[in-house]
């Protein structure tokens, strides 16, 4: 019996090859006519390495992120650079999703919308200038991970790197105190109780006196004058600023806030902030239970403008962004007594904790930056609701409530619960 399956085995092996042989001799041959003739690769086909001597800093990323090891670190000099083995290259290449956020310049934007020449904030806290944008083909799995405290998930692929401080997990489900120092890992290697970490801008530029080109209009000619304005950034301007972020707009010639009845003193500072730095007298008109603080001011109108019109377009420029944390702690104050929200402990729910509500994805994000350079964490939450546009919570939680009471001067004479928060750490590199 077995030596007739072994001849039947033998002659489907032999049919096999006879149809696989007549098959190939209708296909065009595989041998290309090198270098009349070039393979067409793969769009996002990386090729050989390119090393710029001038810019590498022998860091080791790329050798530690290398999947086949190819990549090590050798010294040259009193320098380390990168050396490649090209017999085992896979020519990799590591990607996130097109929708994928990343903080720039001033604000966030999808990775997919960065264009050459766009800053782009990178782990070190520095702004670095984008010199080249990669689109590739993959084709994998892909990881999503959701951050606690950020409103979308990171997609990336398997292979790329995230700078993590590793954690364990001690009783009563409690992270440990001291996390371990960030070390770059891919997704393949993430726990429960890892901290992803987040950069924190660390430029710094103060600027003395703001000017802005304006046009003012000449009533006896009706002709468009160019002039000059010049404002001293004081605290009180950001503090100006913050209540226009949240409270502001603009129609026609005029700069209005609106604040509730029983904000007398919320009403009566912008009211005299107004007035110092614009020269002007202001008004006040009382529309269902709510004041609004008016002036009538070209000036003043296009000056606000550069923070956006209307409630979804609202924004920080640089000059803001980049300020110390000195006066930026006036804008939060600000932004937090137009539009911020303190919830005090009750017998159902002993939390309390700082909310901030925007439609503007922008001015979340970069109010979540300055938070961080002040050492506060702040989370980012999207709450989407029927017929209404989508909304941007900022949130203020755990032990870093105090010291948002301490900035915001809200609510300071009360005691409020005190405990210590392990889910969320800041530390300077």
């Amino acid at each position: 019996m077995a030596p007739i399956i072994g001849k039947a085995k033998a002659a489907v092996d032999i049919s096999i090859a006879y149809l696989t042989g007549i098959r190939h001799l209708f296909h065009r041959p595989y041998t290309l006519r090198f270098p009349q003739q070039r393979y067409a690769v793969e769009k996002g086909y990386r090729g050989r390495h390119l090393l710029h001597l001038d810019r590498c800093t022998g860091c080791g990323i790329c050798a530690w992120i290398c999947p086949e090891k190819c990549i090590t670190i050798v010294p040259r000099g009193q320098r380390w650079y990168p050396q490649y083995f090209y017999g085992r290259c896979c020519f990799c290449h590591f990607c996130v999703t097109p929708d994928t956020l990343v903080t720039t310049n001033p604000s966030v934007s999808p990775i997919g919308q960065i264009q050459p020449g766009d800053r782009v904030l990178t782990h070190t806290g520095h702004y670095r200038r984008v010199r080249k944008v990669f689109t590739r083909n993959y084709s994998g799995r892909l990881y999503s991970i959701k951050p606690l405290g950020a409103p979308f998930p990171l997609k990336v692929t398997q292979d790329h790197p995230l700078l993590v401080s590793s954690s364990d997990i001690v009783k009563k489900l409690r992270l440990e105190k001291k996390p371990c120092p960030p070390v770059w890992k891919t997704p393949l290697e993430l726990k429960r109780g890892d901290y992803l970490t987040i950069p924190i801008a660390k430029e710094v530029r103060d600027t003395g006196v703001y000017e802005q080109e304006i046009e003012v209009g000449q009533p006896s000619t009706g002709k468009r004058l160019r002039s000059k304005l010049s404002l001293i950034t004081e605290p009180d301007l950001f503090r100006l600023i913050g209540y226009y972020l949240a409270e502001g707009y603009v129609v026609r010639r005029t700069v209005g806030f609106a604040f509730g009845e029983h904000e007398k003193e919320y009403i009566a500072d912008s009211a005299r902030l107004l007035e110092k730095h614009f020269g002007h007298v202001t008004r006040r008109s009382t529309i269902h239970n709510s004041t609004h603080v008016l002036l009538h001011s070209v000036v003043a109108l296009q000056f606000f403008e550069t923070f956006g019109r209307g409630s979804e377009n609202k924004k920080l420029p640089d000059w803001v962004m980049f300020a110390p944390t000195e006066k930026q702690r006036e804008l939060i104050r600000g932004t937090w007594r137009g539009d911020g929200y303190l919830r005090m402990p009750t017998r159902g729910n002993r939390l309390t904790f700082f909310e901030y509500t925007t439609i503007s994805k922008t001015l979340a994000f970069q109010l979540q930056q300055l938070l961080f350079r002040a050492r506060i964490v702040g989370q980012v939450a999207l709450a989407n609701h029927a017929n209404r546009k989508p909304n941007y919570v900022v949130t203020v939680r755990g032990r870093f409530v105090s010291l948002a009471l301490k900035w915001t001067e809200i609510m300071s004479t009360r005691r409020s619960r005190k405990y210590r928060q392990s889910k969320f750490l800041i530390s300077l590199l």
